[in-house]
């Protein structure tokens, strides 16, 4: 296990080179919470995270993307009513569910408005997915420590930020013609319906 110091040179290099390596878990700081990262697309580190937080197979993770064009570029359907939240809240502490083009299939994307979050996505060039890095159903852990005692296994990379004394972000299904609030968070439902009217 590689532990790094957020504000260290070589931090966003690693965390790069492991991201882009099979089965790779990155446990890193957003502007929320804690979290458990992964390339998008691989399945083996998708698997080993869900045995490290005693999560169900199968529940979709949420997407970490550094702007919407790479959001559409997953085939998710972007509204003129997800733009318009994208525009308000993002980046920010808000998960949108939103259609995938080519399927019945949903995504839950985010865009951190986290400064190394940002960096490394921009640089990595992919998106990646994304977990609290707690066991299923517990509270958000508030420092490195705290996950790396709670979790069924190590991760490969830690970044290390110090304590976040942050909350998960709200999550906002946009799929039907009315939105839902899934998840309540720093965002409300009240500042949602005043952009969507």
């Amino acid at each position: 296990m590689l532990i790094l110091k957020q504000d260290s040179k070589n931090t966003k290099k690693e965390c790069i080179h492991y991201l882009s390596h099979p089965g790779a878990v990155l446990l890193m700081p957003t502007e929320t919470v804690y979290g458990l990262f992964c390339n998008w697309g691989d399945e083996d580190a998708l698997q080993r995270i869900c045995e490290m937080k005693n999560r169900e197979p199968g529940k979709p993770f949420q997407m970490l993307a550094p702007d919407l064009e790479s959001v559409e570029n997953e085939g998710v359907v972007i509204t003129n009513a997800i733009k318009k939240v994208y525009d308000a809240f993002c980046p920010g502490p808000i998960t949108i569910v939103a259609k995938c083009s080519d399927s019945i299939d949903t995504i839950g994307f985010r865009v951190p408005d986290h400064g190394f979050m940002q960096d490394l996505l921009f640089s990595y060039g992919a998106n990646i997915a994304a977990t609290s890095a707690n066991i299923a159903d517990n509270s958000p852990v508030k420092t490195v420590e705290e996950a790396l005692d709670s979790l069924n296994g190590e991760p490969n990379v830690v970044v290390d930020a110090g304590s976040i004394d942050g909350k998960a972000s709200t999550v906002v299904d946009m799929t039907g013609p009315f939105f839902k609030i899934l998840r309540k968070g720093p965002i409300t439902e009240a500042q949602i319906s005043e952009i969507l009217l």
